[in-house]
C-alpha cells in the first residue's frame, strides 16, 4: 500500500477546496489506511448520497482515483500517495 503524504495540513486541504467532512475523512484514512462509503457516512453523520458526492469530489480533484467499479464512493484507489478508499 502506498504511504500517506503527511505534508498536507488541514489548512492546505481547505485551500484545496475540501469541506469539513472530506478533511475528517482524509484524517481518518491517514489513521486507518482505508475508508468505505459506510464508514464515511458514520464518521460524518451523513447519508449515502452526500458521502458519494464528497468522495467523488476527492476523485475529481485527483486526491483519489477510481479503481474498478464506477461507484467511486465504494471503490477508489490512491493517487498522489493518498491511501485507498474502499479496500
Amino acid at each position: 500500500m502506498p504511504s500517506f503524504k503527511n505534508s498536507y495540513t488541514i489548512k492546505q486541504l481547505k485551500k484545496m477546496g475540501l469541506n469539513d467532512r472530506q478533511v475528517k475523512a482524509v484524517q481518518y484514512v491517514k489513521d486507518n489506511t482505508s475508508i468505505t462509503n459506510l464508514v464515511y457516512q458514520k464518521i460524518n453523520v451523513t447519508g449515502k448520497t452526500t458521502a458519494t458526492e464528497d468522495i467523488q469530489f476527492l476523485v475529481d480533484r485527483k486526491i483519489l482515483k477510481q479503481a474498478g467499479s464506477k461507484d467511486a464512493a465504494a471503490n477508489t484507489s490512491c493517487m498522489n500517495n493518498w491511501p485507498v478508499i474502499g479496500r
